[in-house]
């Protein structure tokens, strides 16, 4: 059958269509034949027995009375037919009794046959019958026919079944010649199709079916296969190119890369260890450590890849092949240490190992590196692709090392220094005390007798010892304002002194805060009334007791009143009072010049005055503002100001209601 597997579509349907009609027409002319014979058998049976029937009826009265020649004759007559050859008679006794042959037959011996139909020999058909008279066997007859008549038309049947099977295999060889070509054309196609894109490589090339069969689906999908075959091609070389540019920057980069880098094969290394893990060994380290060889035999089996050119310049070597090599190659004997840390590292799952370490050149000299060794994704398995880079930082390690000496120094001379600074504070501390102390004593001693003139120049201005002219007046009037002016300015120093001395005391009373404020206005109305300016008070219903020091709250207030007072021309002073977050809020707004932004920072502190246009016209010290900042900060407090030049200010001060 080999040479039906190996022949052509078109020789295959061509020999099954031969084939189906071969045997169609076989198995018909078989059945023909066959059919044909037992026709004409069948015909010949019942014309034998018809006639050994009759027969077998007339020789009954030559049988009873032994007339031989009558029953020769019957049998003479009997047997006209021409395919009848022999004829005879035994009567009940065995005894052949009468006898027929046809005078061109051979020569025949009779034998004594019980009834029934024989085929004796080939080509005769033998019949026998009882001849019985009232139901008693008198005899048998038998007749021997020739059936050549059945032979001829069994040939004739045969014959035209073998004409009939030559004409169809004629027909059927013609029809399948011009039928197959719808099936092997278009897969002639197909195969042609196959050569083409095999021989060529060529995946856009179609069948350009039309059909709708099976042929036409096998045809479809051979297409559709093509195409899934083009596009997974074309992605493969779009992803090809996209490789090799991919390789191409990668090369590039690998190459111009200003830190060393090399490319190494650790997958030798992983299964060492993974053979000592399972020989029983858990702990590297100590297996390391104890085996130094192993160590030594784990350098021997890492491969040196690929190195850049940074790594050339950085190691001083001239060719890659000295590097590309076993990795105990270029290793020196503290490079060992380092590699045993850097597989338990490794070993324990871990991607990534960073460090910063010393490393030699090819002439042995030190270089201080920051070394990664960074296993490659997708290699997490096998080692096979590991990454190294190494940074220089011998520079930034000789700049540390003369940072560090640089501070060492520079402690050195801070602590020199600090000794010498606590000794001349320590020394200003001892005069700023001295001078509080004398300034105390001072302040005391001028106090007594700007108390005496005040006291003295009033009871002369109310004429007590005589009366006096306008001008002893206009005089000793002056002089009882520049005594008071003075003493002011005597009692802000003391206050200031005993406050940077620590001297100055407050106390935590409860009072009625309210009321304060409303003693405080009354008091400095006066001056208010005199500049023509109108004095206005807003205090919050909640404002109540407030636990302090009442002296230094009013103290602080009437110092910000007249500041107020003093820098306004014209317009009004308002004092405002309220309670929030258990926290006293008083501010005293002004209509005044109003403070730059650049000055406000002088404000709060001592012997500072804002070098404003009106500032030269009004007296002071510049110390009002000091001391109520020191005051208010005494009493658990803060002070701020907020101001536009030329619209006025608001200086604002909260102290803890309890």
């Amino acid at each position: 059958m080999n040479w039906f597997k190996n022949s052509s579509i078109r020789g295959k349907l061509i020999a099954i269509q031969l084939l189906t009609t071969l045997a169609g027409l076989a198995l018909y002319g078989a059945f023909t034949v066959i059919n044909e014979t037992h026709l004409h058998s069948a015909a010949m049976t019942r014309k034998s027995e018809t006639l050994v029937k009759m027969i077998a009826t007339n020789c009954t009265s030559p049988l009873d009375f032994q007339d031989v020649s009558a029953a020769e004759e019957i049998l003479s007559s009997a047997v006209a037919d021409e395919d009848v050859v022999n004829a005879w008679i035994y009567d009940a006794a065995g005894v052949l009794f009468a006898t027929y042959s046809r005078p061109d037959s051979t020569e025949f011996h009779f034998p004594s046959m019980k009834a029934g139909i024989y085929r004796l020999e080939q080509g005769f058909l033998t019949v026998s019958k009882e001849i019985a008279r009232r139901g008693e066997t008198i005899g048998v007859v038998s007749v021997r026919l020739n059936v050549r008549y059945l032979r001829t038309a069994v040939v004739r049947s045969g014959g035209i079944a073998a004409l009939v099977l030559v004409i169809g295999m004629g027909v059927s060889l013609f029809l399948s010649i011009f039928l197959q070509r719808a099936i092997s054309t278009p897969i002639h196609a197909l195969v042609g199709v196959v050569r083409k894109v095999s021989e060529t490589g060529d995946y856009s090339i179609r069948t350009g079916n039309k059909r709708n069969d099976e042929i036409g689906v096998l045809c479809d999908g051979f297409d559709a296969m093509l195409q899934k075959i083009q596009q997974r091609e074309d992605e493969k070389n779009n992803a090809a190119a996209t490789l090799r540019e991919s390789e191409v920057r990668y090369r590039g980069l690998f190459e111009d890369c200003p830190t060393s880098l090399w490319e190494e094969d650790f997958s030798e290394v992983k299964r060492y260890i993974d053979e000592l893990r399972r020989s029983g060994i858990t702990d590297l380290r100590a297996y390391f450590t104890n085996h130094r060889d192993a160590i030594r035999q784990c350098a021997d089996l890492i491969k040196v890849l690929d190195v850049n050119r940074a790594t050339l310049d950085l190691l001083q070597y001239d060719r890659r092949e000295d590097l590309c090599a076993h990795l105990s190659k270029v290793f020196h004997e503290e490079s060992y240490a380092l590699l045993m840390e850097e597989l338990v590292f490794l070993a324990a799952g871990n991607a990534v190992f960073q460090t910063e370490t010393i490393n030699r050149n090819r002439h042995g000299e030190k270089l201080h590196v920051n070394m990664t060794v960074a296993i490659v994704p997708g290699h997490e398995e096998t080692w096979s692709r590991v990454f190294v880079s190494l940074t220089d930082i011998s520079s930034r390690v000789r700049a540390e090392e003369e940072l560090r000496r640089l501070n060492q120094d520079l402690e050195t001379r801070i602590e020199e220094r600090t000794a010498e600074l606590a000794l001349a504070k320590e020394r200003a501390e001892s005069a700023d005390r001295l001078k509080s102390a004398f300034l105390a004593a001072m302040s005391h001693e001028l106090r007594t007798p700007l108390n005496s003139i005040i006291g003295f120049t009033g009871i002369v201005l109310q004429g007590i010892p005589g009366p006096l002219n306008e001008e002893q007046t206009k005089q000793l009037g002056m002089v009882q304002r520049s005594a008071r002016h003075l003493l002011d300015l005597i009692n802000d120093v003391l206050d200031l002194s005993k406050i940077e001395a620590g001297q100055l005391e407050v106390e935590s009373k409860p009072f009625n805060a309210a009321e304060s404020i409303e003693k405080v206005i009354h008091l400095v109305l006066p001056l208010a009334e005199k500049k023509g300016l109108a004095l206005s008070v807003n205090i919050s219903p909640d404002v109540g007791e407030l636990t302090s020091d009442r002296r230094r709250f009013e103290q602080i207030l009437i110092n910000l009143i007249n500041n107020g007072i003093k820098f306004t021309e014209e317009g009004h002073v308002r004092v405002e009072c309220m309670v929030e977050d258990k926290t006293l809020v008083t501010r005293v707004v002004d209509t005044g010049i109003g403070i730059k932004p650049e000055d406000t920072g002088k404000l709060f502190q001592a012997f500072q005055q804002v070098d404003v246009g009106l500032s030269r016209n009004h007296e002071g010290t510049g110390l009002g503002l000091s001391i109520c900042k020191r005051l208010v900060e005494k009493l658990g407090g803060r002070i701020w100001v907020e101001s536009e030049w030329h619209v006025g200010s608001v200086f604002t001060f909260t102290l803890p209601i309890a």
